[in-house]
């Protein structure tokens, strides 16, 4: 049966409907592309008790304005806290998908590549979405196979130990509407056994994605493009069921598409929030050539990386030099986190000053647990090694 034509208000609303979401997103955006994500490192000359102390200070008072971290009591989301590797990779992908799906030769060639992922994030949307009124949960059912070989792939991931995440995206707002958005994402997630979603352009994740999943008695994984990190002056009230996010942490660069970083690394906001560590950000840094830097501060944090390389159909893939270099911070994390360590910690201290030797380049970040204690360290000059004394 032929569609019926739209009316010109119906026209009329949509696109009204669509400038006011582009007037809002563009606000919400500006305040996220200046945002402060990171606490910075202690400055030459700052006592570095006199620097912690701050930091304590700066969690306490933020917590006030109503994190409870509520997320970290649910056992099934707990995995979110030691998904160290996490690509996105669109499901047209030839690694994925050949005629038929290819899990196994996917999740192959990145463990030859960089030692395998904890997660994976799918994404059959943009840039296709738009061309007609499907809206973005169409194009998951339009898949090879339907929502039911998205199951056997969701499935296929799983027996591998790789959660599975969905892309969504806010912007779909002029498309066919089947009702609340997070109620229709929380609904299809159960149906084909996913594990979260990535919200593209979010700066934080609002409440009615959490209460949805609850609706649903199952528990999504909820992680922002934006990192979860709030305007000023704004709570942090949702960062209590944001488990994961992104993290873009550089500064942009002359070419505006890569990023730049501060020589000494950064403490991630959203991860020292919590008094045991337990949010896990994804550094990401798409279009980096060497991303050594945005791997070394993931590691110096505990936290994860990004490797994405199919950007929308253009291949910026990891060299043989980062791959590796994610090979062995991932291995190292991956131990670590089973211990304990980079998360349900008894104390974290960034820059110990025992070990840091920021004019060589060398920073320490010591995680305690019980008796015992991690270190972890990152080279920023390269070169060389020098024994470091411990003081």
């Amino acid at each position: 049966m032929a569609r019926p034509p739209r009316s010109k208000l119906a026209y009329l609303i949509a696109a009204l409907t669509i400038l006011l979401s582009i007037h809002a997103s563009q606000a919400t955006k500006s305040c996220w592309s200046k945002l402060s994500k990171l606490l910075p490192a202690p400055s030459e000359g700052e006592h570095h008790y006199v620097w912690l102390d701050n930091l304590w200070k700066w969690r306490r008072d933020q917590a006030a304005t109503g994190y409870d971290g509520r997320i970290y009591s649910e056992p099934s989301l707990a995995w979110t806290r030691t998904s160290y590797v996490q690509p996105q990779i669109h499901v047209y992908d030839r690694y994925l998908y050949n005629g038929t799906w290819t899990v196994d030769w996917y999740l192959n060639d990145l463990v030859t590549r960089y030692g395998g992922i904890d997660s994976v994030l799918l994404w059959p949307t943009y840039t296709n979405i738009g061309i007609d009124d499907r809206n973005q949960f169409d194009y998951y059912r339009a898949v090879p196979g339907g929502l039911s070989a998205l199951s056997s792939v969701t499935a296929e991931f799983h027996k591998r130990g790789v959660r599975v995440l969905w892309g969504y995206n806010p912007w779909d707002q002029a498309t066919r509407d089947e009702g609340p958005h997070w109620d229709v994402l929380a609904r299809l997630l159960k149906d084909t056994g996913g594990d979260g979603f990535n919200g593209d352009t979010m700066p934080d994740i609002p409440e009615e994605f959490w209460q949805a999943g609850l609706n649903q008695s199952f528990l999504i994984a909820a992680e922002p493009e934006g990192g979860g990190y709030p305007c000023p002056n704004s709570s942090w009230e949702k960062a209590s069921w944001t488990p994961l996010g992104w993290g873009y942490f550089g500064k942009k660069s002359p070419d505006n598409m890569t990023q730049l970083y501060d020589f000494a690394p950064g403490v991630d906001k959203m991860k020292w929030l919590d008094p045991k560590g337990r949010h896990l950000t994804h550094v990401c840094d798409r279009w980096a050539k060497d991303r050594t830097a945005a791997i070394q501060l993931a590691f110096f944090n505990g936290e994860g990386y990004e490797p994405w390389e199919n950007i929308w159909g253009i291949y910026n893939a990891l060299t043989d030099r980062d791959a590796e270099l994610l090979r062995r911070s991932a291995a190292i994390l991956r131990w670590a986190g089973q211990r304990n360590f980079t998360h349900d910690f008894d104390a974290w201290i960034p820059h110990a000053p025992e070990a840091t030797r920021s004019s060589l380049g060398i920073f320490a970040s010591c995680f305690v647990k019980g008796g015992d204690a991690l270190w972890l360290f990152v080279n920023k000059v390269g070169g060389s090694t020098q024994e470091i004394k411990w003081m």
